[in-house]
């Protein structure tokens, strides 16, 4: 089931290289999201100010009772700019290939809702009416997983559906074999105008990961790629998870009340994987990766070292595939 890793080494004729590799500088933008509680060491380069700010999001999300899970609520994201990817500086950076997590300043126009927790076992079940995780016996408060992109994307077209919403992919067939698409109305970056639910693009997750932080992790720096403090109090990685998945919400949410945005499980996003930019310190506005097959995947999980949990890590996957170690969380735009 991939025990040597999240996915295979080569999907859809894309090679996953190692996390040694290490390529030549790209020069990072000074973050300009609103300031974050934990101070960051500052960005090599100064970045022009951006003309939108980051205001505090519209949260309405409980404190956790101590040792319990939290239900998942809907958080409110508002638009602004934020520099996506690390410092070439950053230990840890998985910067093989031509920087796939190259620095570069990125403009949201849009509110987004997001939800504070990874989609459960039992909302998932509660929605298409099975359970296909591997850690079932985790219980309905855990994250669901063994699930691929085309059974995430099925499970928010289900739950568009309930809520009256119109879908964001169009999918045929049914269970672990349905196969998904964006549907032709919300076809690359018009995904961004559907007002029903669907996967976060990899430009939404990363800045509402980020939540005004700037470090590796939203509780602060990485200072060991294994192990390493400020992942132990944000999620559930091959140091503390003991090789299971945990109950979401239990470990410390970030600025915008989201939990577990750092492993317990890998999530899928929207986007397929794109490398090797044309000008990769350009600034760009609400990208959508759509160039290949392989989605991607962000986060960490249970199974992988501190190091992958950080804001910046990317992975790719394909459509099909069903690992232990994924599941997914919704987001869903707020538009006129």
């Amino acid at each position: 089931d991939g025990a040597s890793g999240p996915v295979d080494g080569r999907v859809a004729d894309q090679v996953v290289p190692s996390p040694d590799a290490i390529v030549s500088d790209l020069a990072p933008n000074q973050d300009q999201t609103s300031k974050p509680d934990i101070k960051a060491p500052k960005p090599d380069i100064k970045a022009p100010k951006p003309d939108i700010k980051v205001p505090k999001p519209d949260i309405k999300v409980p404190k956790p009772d101590a040792g319990k899970p939290v239900a998942g609520k809907w958080v409110t994201i508002p638009p602004g700019v934020f520099n996506m990817g690390s410092p070439t500086s950053e230990k840890c950076r998985y910067s093989c290939c031509n920087a796939q997590e190259w620095r570069h300043q990125v403009t949201l126009t849009h509110k987004f809702e997001m939800l504070s927790t990874e989609v459960t076992q039992g909302e998932f079940k509660g929605v298409m009416g099975y359970n296909p995780s591997h850690f079932s016996s985790c219980g309905s408060t855990c994250p669901v997983e063994m699930t691929s992109w085309n059974e995430a994307a099925a499970y928010a077209v289900k739950l568009s559906t309930k809520a009256g919403k119109p879908a964001c992919y169009s999918c045929k067939g049914t269970g672990k074999n349905i196969l998904c698409n964006p549907s032709p109305a919300y076809a690359g970056k018009k995904i961004y105008g559907c007002k029903g639910y669907r996967l976060p693009t990899e430009a939404e997750w990363e800045y509402a990961y980020r939540a005004g932080t700037t470090t590796a992790f939203y509780s602060g720096g990485v200072t060991d790629c294994k192990r390493d403090a400020n992942m132990d109090k944000i999620g559930w990685y091959s140091n503390n998870a003991g090789g299971k998945t945990h109950p979401v919400g239990k470990k410390l949410k970030n600025p915008w009340h989201l939990y577990d945005m750092a492993g317990n499980v890998w999530e899928w996003c929207h986007d397929m994987f794109e490398i090797n930019p044309k000008n990769p310190t350009a600034s760009v506005t609400d990208p959508v990766g759509t160039v290949g097959t392989s989605p991607v995947f962000r986060g960490g999980c249970w199974y992988n070292p501190a190091g992958d949990a950080r804001a910046a890590r990317r992975y790719l996957g394909s459509h099909g595939i069903h690992k232990k170690t994924i599941g997914f969380r919704l987001a869903r735009s707020v538009v006129p």
